[in-house]
């Protein structure tokens, strides 16, 4: 017994060490150039078949002592013959063993030089690549058949690196030149579950393009990142650039007046710090605490933009917001907004927001949306709430006031039908403005266009306004009282950017017209008018060459009910004034039963009023008696 115990110990010595040297062998076979070769050549054929197309490698090799696998010069076509993917080479070194225990441990994969070219040509076609989706969803529906249960399996990867990628969807485009993640770590069981907290990311040189389409025809978007790092739960973007282009001429092309911003050409760049608190399949929750965006040619400069974020869903709510611009701060505690959700069905879009508290100099939009603003450098402080959707916004407890409240503006106000442009309407009811001192010479002068009429202005004292006013489709029109220290005047006027003239009328109860004037001589007036002013500068501009003068062109036509003159009253006086820009040239009647008063008038400067030049006159009604007698004579 004891000599066959010693054979079978020899047989069994003997079978191990057979089998070691045959993995030996195999090994050394396995890692030779020829059987390495003969895996080439087998896998593409296998691949080849498999899809049912052309597949090239230039080589392909595996180490099993250090898990190093490793593949070169990979080229796919699709079934029309052209060349679908393209890659450089691909690099794996991981732990082989850990694989009988159902674990992945990948120390570093990259991939180096991938080019994909995918497209479909109709709405109606198939794309190039789905041959290749089709053969591994039938592959994959076999295996699952030969699965009785679903394995559960760990992987961990500690560094991914992607360079040169190159990725192209008909003419959407995404090109990377250098990806890197490491610490990835997920149970397939809790797939969803990654280690943020180790996971470190960064990012450069990423480029995506796509075309977009709106009713006004195609616009090309493009973003293009520098950098990202993200070491949580830090992240840190810089040089974030998106661009826009629609292929025409940007809106202001040819019209100075015009804002510069065009949802057309955009060409922004920003950089953003964030803190990514908080994250989860439903939730978001994140700090910005840090923003600068700027479009050098539209004008946008935020140079300072914060808000605590947190995304439930559809719902974003904000706190601690923050936006500032070179003179512009504006803050708000809160704000709340629900996205919409076309998936679902629901396509409404709601925002809203506390207190809005700001303190600004207009100029800072004046290229983006206002050039006339362009040295409105006079400090305004602001308080508003604000509301609305996709098509429209809604402005309440509106308070805009200067430092030394010289200047205060109560109000609320809204905008319509965002989305159409001939139907876009701004409207806001003015509650209350006053205007005190000085401040009103400072507010015109915060402009650069001619002023008129400036010492009119001032002895008008202080002004208070009550009313509104609407801004359709190139036009402006404003309505309301104003409030002066020598009388009230109800106005109505509008301005016809298409026709370039400006057309209203005004009317007074009581105006102390001649100290607006400095005529002391005239008293209280009762009056009404209408007028009419070009207001086209091209139109403008060839009168100023023909005649010179500093006037407005246009006329007026009024109706005097009530006035005085020195010790003289009159009423029912018919008063029609026209200028040509030089010269304005007036005339006065009033009717009596037996004779007309006649002024003519002109003068050449408003400022200058009293020194008009004035011609009277009298017509001298007829009798009947020579009525009769001039009848006869003509007969």
């Amino acid at each position: 017994m004891k000599r066959y115990l010693i054979l079978a110990l020899k047989t069994i010595g003997v079978l191990i060490a057979l089998d070691i040297l045959i993995i030996v062998i195999l090994a050394i076979v396995i890692h030779t150039e020829r059987f390495q070769s003969w895996m080439k050549d087998r896998s593409i054929a296998y691949i080849s078949e498999t899809l049912g197309t052309h597949v090239a490698l230039d080589s392909v090799g595996f180490n099993l002592y250090n898990g190093d696998l490793y593949l070169y010069g990979l080229e796919v076509e699709d079934l029309q013959k052209r060349k679908m993917i393209m890659m450089e080479s691909l690099e794996v070194h991981a732990d082989l063993l850990s694989l009988l225990s159902s674990r992945v441990n990948i120390s570093s994969a990259e991939v180096r030089g991938l080019k994909a070219n995918f497209f479909k040509e109709r709405p109606d076609t198939v794309a190039n690549y789905q041959f290749v989706l089709d053969a591994f969803k039938k592959n994959h529906q076999e295996e699952e058949k030969d699965e009785k249960e679903k394995k559960i399996f760990d992987f961990n990867l500690d560094k991914l690196r992607l360079s040169d990628i190159d990725m192209r969807y008909n003419d959407n485009l995404v090109k990377l030149k250098e990806f890197l993640l490491s610490g990835t770590a997920f149970s397939s069981e809790h797939i969803d579950e990654l280690p943020y907290e180790q996971m470190r990311l960064s990012m450069k040189d990423l480029e995506t393009s796509w075309t977009g389409k709106t009713k006004k025809g195609p616009v090309r978007n493009t973003v293009m990142i520098e950098e990202l790092q993200s070491d949580y739960p830090h992240i840190t973007i810089k040089g974030i650039h998106y661009k826009t282009d629609n292929g025409r001429p940007r809106r202001n092309t040819g019209r100075p007046k015009r804002g510069w911003f065009d949802a057309g050409h955009v060409d922004a760049v920003a950089d953003l710090d964030l803190t990514l608190n908080h994250h989860d399949k439903d939730s978001v929750s994140l700090s910005l605490d840090r923003g600068i965006v700027r479009d050098s040619i539209a004008g946008f400069d935020i140079r300072d933009l914060r808000a605590k974020v947190k995304m439930i869903g559809n719902q974003v709510h904000l706190r601690d917001i923050v936006v500032q611009q070179i003179s512009t701060t504006l803050k708000t505690d809160t704000a709340y907004i629900k996205l919409p959700r076309k998936a679902q069905g629901d396509s409404i879009l709601y925002y809203s927001t506390s207190v809005i508290n700001g303190r600004t100099q207009l100029r800072d939009i004046s290229r983006p949306f206002a050039p006339v603003l362009s040295h409105f450098t006079l400090p305004l402080n602001l308080r508003t709430r604000m509301k609305g959707d996709a098509n429209g916004i809604q402005f309440s407890d509106v308070f805009v006031f200067t430092d030394d409240k010289a200047l205060t503006i109560h109000a609320k106000g809204n905008i319509t039908n965002l989305r159409d442009k001939h139907k876009l309407n701004v409207h806001f009811d003015v509650n209350k403005m006053t205007v005190r001192g000085a401040i009103k010479k400072k507010i015109i002068n915060q402009f650069v266009v001619k002023k008129f009429m400036m010492k009119q202005v001032d002895l008008l004292g202080t002004i208070s306004y009550i009313g509104s006013f609407d801004i359709p489709w190139k036009r402006e029109l404003f309505r309301g009282t104003l409030t002066t220290a020598h009388g009230n005047m109800d106005f109505n006027f509008m301005i016809d950017n298409l026709s370039k003239f400006l057309t209203g009328n005004i009317k007074t109860r009581s105006m102390r017209i001649g100290k607006v004037l400095d005529i002391p001589q005239i008293g209280e007036v009762s009056v009404s008018a209408d007028f009419k002013f070009d207001i086209s500068k091209q139109r403008t501009a060839l009168m100023r060459r023909l005649k010179g003068g500093k006037l407005p062109i246009g006329d007026v036509k009024a109706l005097i009910e009530k006035a005085s003159y020195k010790f003289l009253k009159f009423s029912n006086i018919n008063l029609s004034v026209e200028s040509d820009g030089a010269l304005a040239s007036g005339h006065v009647s009033s009717g009596g039963k037996i004779v007309d008063l006649l002024c003519d008038f002109t003068f050449t400067n408003t400022d200058e009023i009293k020194k008009m030049k004035i011609k009277p006159g009298i017509r001298i009604h007829k009798s009947k008696k020579s009525k009769d007698k001039d009848k006869k004579s003509k007969d």
